[in-house]
């Protein structure tokens, strides 16, 4: 798993295509700059973990391309 440059993913993606998913459809402009800016970003390749049953519930996660696999 790879930390991303949220600003830098910002100005390449664009708000406007950020904005066509359900996460995003109902916020401003404003928000979701925000979100990308101050929040974490991270790029996951095939087989990595986001996160571990039993961790804290204490943030969420939001897919901003490609899909993800939920086992328990």
């Amino acid at each position: 798993m790879e930390q991303l440059n949220g600003e830098r993913l910002l100005n390449e993606l664009c708000v406007d295509y950020l904005k066509t998913g359900s996460s995003f459809g109902a916020l401003s402009d404003g928000a979701i700059k925000q979100l990308m800016q101050q929040g974490r970003v991270y790029a996951l390749k095939a087989g990595d973990t986001l996160f571990e049953a039993g961790a804290p519930g204490d943030s969420f996660f939001i897919v901003l391309k490609g899909s993800l696999t939920y086992i328990r």
